[in-house]
């Protein structure tokens, strides 16, 4: 990649707070194609508590399914995939005034930026009211 990043699920799911912030930072606007990606929360990166919380979160959260012709995203959720909760996609300025991929939620006031830290692995940082809420990663 360009910009010398070339993580994958494994490492991030390893690193501490602050390096996900890095990361991200650090990172281009994502690259996306339409298809399902795999995803996970990374509440508590690197800590053996967020193993737990994250594990039990991916049997709420399992990722999204995006549709690039539409520009909508999907979220899929239980173990058995089932898509809910419709965002549209786009690309613009992050909260941090970067090149994001933003994905939008007009129901619930809420939003995703995404930035590409892998050749197939993104990192994801949801927001509510102009606020980081949660890091996430997606992989294709």
């Amino acid at each position: 990649m360009a910009n010398g990043l070339n993580l994958d699920v494994r490492g991030l799911k390893l690193m501490s707070a602050n390096e996900l912030k890095n990361c991200f930072q650090s990172a281009p606007a994502a690259e996306m194609v339409s298809g399902v990606y795999s995803g996970g929360s990374l509440v508590l990166s690197g800590t053996r508590v967020g193993q737990v919380v994250n594990a039990l979160l991916q049997m709420i959260w399992q990722g999204k399914n995006i549709d690039l012709e539409s520009s909508f995203i999907y979220n899929r959720v239980t173990p058995f995939g089932f898509s809910l909760l419709r965002g549209s996609l786009s690309h613009g300025l992050g909260l941090d005034g970067k090149p994001s991929t933003i994905i939008t939620y007009p129901i619930l006031g809420a939003g995703d930026e995404v930035r590409q830290v892998g050749p197939k692995t993104f990192l994801g940082r949801g927001t509510r009211n102009g606020q980081y809420v949660v890091y996430f990663y997606l992989a294709c």
